[in-house]
């Protein structure tokens, strides 16, 4: 029996990419209607926040057939040669998945749990793709052996801290179910050691939960270094008060951070809301999806300005590139021409086929020139539409008009000073 489409997405429904909401699935097969025309099918696009891959079967095989990832791009299924096709959406929006280890042995024999949150990012899905059958299958067993290997390194007495540093804390941090001693060695090692092809770890959250068993051994610990050091504590006259002001301590770190995350929430809807690029048909997050995506990043540790300059900035040096690329595509056809002129010559043909090289080769040796001379750099319109592909709507300057469709005058400064 010929493997078709339905039975690749059946497949596909059984990896936890697809339970995890990571990919969607669409089918498309040509159908005709009454009178032999074709059904039409509006085929997804592309977007800031899925990208796609192009599917079909070849024999009785999957082929990957493209990656969309501008967005506006869509495959034309017109084509005499489109028949099964499969769509698969994958996310590449931030995503937190939460990652749960059970069991973990320490070096002494105890065990623990793990609860990973990890916030993760597709960055290329060609790479994702091509990583796995089951790509975030593959990202979990990594999450789970990594954290296996850490805990198999340390024991029971590593969480109950060092004698010679003991500290008043040290009680809570026994009673703390996140071990807040080893919580920050755990969230790094795994952001360091486990990511997959074409998918980055923005950050980890970590809480690691011991047994019974073992919160009463450390505990018995605890217990015999207090009465070592009772006057170490009698000295310092813990009291009730000194315990509900280490609570508020707390509690003001915890609003602190939330404090922090209604910051950067604020700004996220700030980058999303700016106009600056609306002219041009795609958003400020878009424009630096396609530029660089670190430059996000400075918004949340910036003023808005600084980190608009740096946009700017890439953006001219983007197109400055782009320039580059064009006058080194030209010059190796002006080589190419002047090859063929030679070999035409020296083959002897007529006068006719020698001129029309002849024409070709000095239209490309005076576009050269103007290029050299800065008068035939791109045009906005074209390098734009060459950054953020063909489907983006770039306004046109005419008579008139203001130089508000032009590029921003900081993006305008940077590109002049080069």
């Amino acid at each position: 029996m010929a493997y078709t489409i339905d039975d690749y997405i059946k497949s596909r429904e059984q990896t936890k990419t697809y339970q995890t909401s990571f990919i969607k699935m669409q089918k498309y097969e040509k159908k005709s209607s009454w009178g032999g025309l074709f059904v039409n099918f509006d085929a997804p696009q592309a977007d800031s926040e899925w990208h796609i891959v192009g599917i079909s079967i070849q024999g009785n095989a999957p082929s990957v057939q493209t990656f969309l990832t501008h967005p506006g791009q869509k495959i034309d299924l017109r084509a005499k040669d489109v028949g099964q096709y499969l769509f698969v959406l994958v996310n590449v929006k931030p995503t937190t998945l939460d990652i749960k280890v059970s069991g973990c042995p320490l070096a002494d024999g105890d065990r623990v749990d793990a609860v990973f949150k990890i916030n993760c990012q597709v960055r290329n899905i060609q790479d994702f793709w091509n990583s796995d059958t089951d790509p975030l299958q593959r990202f979990e067993n990594a999450v789970v052996k990594e954290a296996k290997n850490y805990f198999n390194r340390i024991n029971g007495e590593y969480l109950v801290g060092n004698f010679s540093e003991l500290k008043d804390s040290l009680e809570q941090q026994i009673q703390d179910t996140g071990l807040n001693v080893i919580r920050p060695q755990l969230e790094q090692t795994i952001q360091v050691h486990c990511p997959i092809p074409g998918m980055a770890i923005i950050d980890v959250d970590a809480d690691v939960m011991i047994s019974d068993r073992l919160r009463d051994v450390l505990e018995a610990k605890h217990k015999s270094i207090w009465n070592v050091r009772r006057a170490h504590y009698e000295e310092k006259e813990i009291t009730l008060t000194e315990v509900v002001k280490d609570r508020q301590r707390k509690s003001a770190d915890g609003q602190r951070r939330e404090l922090e995350l209604d910051r950067r929430k604020q700004i996220d809807s700030q980058i999303d809301a700016d106009t600056t690029f609306v002219r041009y048909g795609v958003s400020l997050r878009d424009l630096i999806m396609r530029l660089d995506t670190t430059l996000i990043e400075n918004f949340y540790t910036m003023e808005w300005g600084q980190a608009m300059q740096l946009v700017h900035r890439a953006l001219a040096e983007s197109r400055n590139n782009y320039q580059q690329h064009r006058q080194l595509q030209l010059d190796s056809e002006i080589d190419t021409l002047t090859k063929r002129l030679n070999q035409a010559k020296q083959a002897g043909l007529d006068d006719i086929h020698i001129q029309m090289i002849q024409d070709k080769l000095a239209e490309k040796m005076l576009a050269s020139m103007d290029d050299t001379n800065s008068t035939n750099t791109p045009s906005e319109e074209e390098f734009l539409q060459h950054l953020l592909g063909s489907t983006a709507s770039v306004g046109r300057l005419t008579s008139g008009q203001s130089t508000s469709g032009s590029l921003p005058s900081e993006t305008s400064n940077e590109i002049s000073s080069m």
